[in-house]
């Protein structure tokens, strides 16, 4: 039975790259439920608007790779401290031509739309997950552990 995964990642090369790892794995072994984009070191809409790229191109290439995935981003940081050369990879990231290439699948709007306290409103929806999962719930979280 696969393990039902949740993503918290910050957008960094690194966590994006995780993100086409992630959906690569066979669904034997994980169900990716879908991802929180944390404004640890990065900026968060940049980053959802390129992991839904990523998600979109990743669906074009496996298409058992569940579309209804949900990437949502959680502003946790009044004031980020993080240098702007640290933060701006996102923005890199969802600029690649092959992201943006003509007859890509275009990366769509979350399925579930959160109100304003997304932070409240992103513990609630990680706790209704928990408490409809058929097993334990795994939470991947790469970067720093703002959530």
């Amino acid at each position: 039975m696969p393990k039902p995964v949740i993503l918290f990642q910050d957008g960094a090369v690194d966590e994006l790259l995780s993100v086409a790892l992630l959906t690569t794995m066979p669904t034997s072994e994980i169900e990716y439920l879908g991802s929180f984009v944390v404004n640890g070191d990065c900026l968060a809409w940049p980053t959802v608007q390129a992991q839904r790229k990523i998600l979109a191109y990743m669906s074009a290439l496996q298409p058992s790779l569940p579309t209804e995935t949900f990437v949502v981003p959680m502003n946790c940081r009044a004031v980020n401290a993080f240098p702007w050369i640290y933060r701006q990879y996102s923005m890199m990231t969802n600029l690649l031509p092959a992201l943006n290439a003509p007859g890509q699948p275009a990366a769509e709007r979350p399925k579930r739309a959160l109100p304003a306290d997304r932070a409240a409103a992103a513990a609630a929806q990680v706790k209704e997950l928990a408490a409809t999962a058929s097993q334990k719930l795994t939470l991947l979280s790469l970067g720093p552990l703002t959530p």
